[in-house]
């Protein structure tokens, strides 16, 4: 806000430390719990190792398939700004 720059300056830009951990946690923590929870169930239900990591692996990609198609929305959460000069 307070940073003068001028056009064909080189900046940095990032994003705010609280959309910082929930990128995080979109694209790390999230789909781990989800895989790990997955093979638990599959587990409990009687399934075997094979099909509970496939099924995690599956779920996994499921997940991934729906950030994608909900990407413009997540696209608006997050914003860029110049944090300092290059």
């Amino acid at each position: 806000d307070s940073l003068i720059v001028n056009e064909g300056e080189r900046v940095i830009v990032g994003i705010g430390d609280g959309a910082q951990w929930r990128a995080v946690a979109i694209a790390f923590s999230l789909p781990c719990l989800l895989m790990l929870t997955v093979v638990v169930a599959g587990r409990f239900l009687g399934f075997g190792d094979d099909i509970s990591a496939l099924s995690a692996l599956i779920a996994t990609v499921v997940y991934f398939g729906m950030l994608y198609i909900f990407r413009s929305r997540l696209r608006v959460s997050y914003r860029w700004k110049v944090i300092g000069k290059a």
